[in-house]
């Protein structure tokens, strides 16, 4: 599968990396990071920019149809012209009798420091169902993903790579020692309409926040958050910032008005699954993001419950 990204689109989806918090609290655990860049890191956005096209041209970035491996991407195209960092490797496997036993997502060296640095780097969207109390209660909108899972995965395996022989040896060859492992990520968490739920403990105070609701709450959720429009984000559009017709997308070809809410109703159905919306209300001519919400089919919140016992 091919996507055409646009230059917009791109610049849009590379600001919302630099500027968008990280998604836990750095007291979590050792290995996070308290903002996606160091403080010292003087990123120019604007000569970033200026070198899209080369990323666009690329064969390989056209192919990034999953969203992870489009985030990790930019992310390593930001890291090229960073001028605190020398970019050393990406997504550098570790090899162990021909078998492959991980990858260091990015290899940096840092020049404020004085440092090796190996980021592990992810970005997610977590629906937090009603009382959650705990990490595994946090689930991706396909039920494929959660949130302990992922933080067992990120934290206590990848992060650890360097410190195994293997990945001690592999970062050898490289000429890298002493590195130190970071972990990056970010995303939103959705919280349920009209629902109580507790914030997330282990949530950065400013995390990304958002809501989700079955199809059946849609009439009053436009209702009551005086939504005025409504559109359907594509997976690249979830990192993105705020959508206007005077923004990125002068002319989004999606904003439809709450009274057309048969085609919004059945969008669940024909994407087997969650999708992610964004309201507006419309100023003078403008709409302005206003909300970004999940719509979920109405059995999703009983198949959640069923998937986090199992």
């Amino acid at each position: 599968m091919s996507v055409n990204f646009t230059t917009e689109q791109v610049a849009n989806a590379l600001k919302w990396l630099l500027n968008s918090p990280v998604l836990l609290d750095d007291h979590h655990h050792p290995a996070l990071i308290t903002s996606p860049l160091n403080a010292a890191y003087q990123p120019d956005i604007t000569e970033i920019s200026r070198h899209t096209d080369d990323l666009l041209n690329k064969p390989s970035f056209k192919r990034n149809h999953l969203l992870g491996i489009y985030y990790e991407t930019l992310w390593q195209f930001i890291f090229n012209y960073l001028r605190e960092t020398q970019l050393i490797r990406c997504n550098h496997q570790v090899q162990s009798e021909k078998c492959t036993v991980g990858e260091f997502d990015l290899l940096y060296f840092c020049t404020i420091r004085k440092r090796f640095i190996h980021r592990e780097m992810a970005v997610k969207f977590y629906l937090g169902l009603p009382d959650a109390i705990s990490p595994r209660e946090w689930l991706g909108p396909g039920l494929e993903d959660r949130l302990d899972l992922k933080l067992t995965r990120m934290l206590e395996q990848q992060c650890q790579l360097s410190q195994t022989s293997e990945g001690r040896d592999s970062l050898e060859m490289l000429g890298i020692t002493n590195v130190v492992s970071e972990a990056l990520l970010q995303g939103s968490l959705f919280y349920p309409f009209d629902k109580r739920c507790h914030t997330l403990e282990i949530a950065s105070g400013n995390h990304l926040r958002g809501e989700w609701l079955p199809v059946s709450e849609l009439n009053d959720y436009l209702e009551q958050r005086q939504i005025s429009h409504i559109a359907h984000l594509s997976k690249h559009e979830w990192i993105t910032h705020s959508i206007n017709r005077r923004s990125i997308y002068p002319a989004h070809p999606r904003i439809q008005t709450r009274e057309s809410l048969h085609p919004l109703v059945s969008l669940p159905a024909q994407h087997h699954g969650p999708v992610m919306l964004t309201g507006f209300k419309e100023r003078a001519g403008q709409h302005d993001e206003v909300s970004r919400f999940f719509l979920v089919p109405n059995d999703w919140e009983a198949k959640a419950h069923l998937r986090i016992q199992q």
